[in-house]
């Protein structure tokens, strides 16, 4: 078998989604979670904002449903916001939307320097770490069973 290989230091976007197709195939192959998430409709959106008096955005987070999980995309609450509950409000609808939607648990990512700490008074459990990411810090991967 003869082949070559090609070495690119640059961003290269064909590259990208040919290898991106070739896994998402051969997952949907593997997997029937994964061909069913591809259908129309079986991923959910949550969407939390947070409003001052000024009606500016001042906080809130966004997840996604499916697979009976939430999976927490971002959430981020203003400093003067923030260690008075908003923060847990916050978190707590979206695992009461989450619920209503059949879930049954979250996940989500953190740095150390972020809300681990905060996640952890919430009843979430750290399940992965990846240290010295970025060098001096700790990358984490947490989940929480909501029933």
């Amino acid at each position: 078998m003869e082949y070559k290989t090609i070495i690119e230091n640059e961003k290269n976007e064909e590259i990208s989604k040919f290898l991106h197709m070739k896994i998402r195939e051969y997952n949907d192959y593997t997997s029937m979670y994964h061909r069913e998430i591809r259908k129309p409709d079986s991923v959910q959106s949550v969407n939390i904002i947070i409003e001052n008096t000024d009606n500016e955005w001042v906080g809130g987070l966004t997840g996604e449903v499916y697979w009976k999980w939430l999976e927490i995309k971002y959430f981020w609450l203003h400093e003067n916001y923030r260690k008075n509950g908003i923060g847990t409000e916050i978190l707590k609808e979206a695992e009461r939307i989450a619920i209503l939607h059949g879930c049954d648990k979250v996940f989500l990512s953190t740095f150390e320097f972020q809300g681990r700490t905060f996640y952890e008074k919430n009843g979430y459990r750290i399940v992965g770490k990846l240290d010295d990411y970025p060098p001096g810090s700790t990358f984490y991967w947490m989940s929480k069973k909501l029933l």
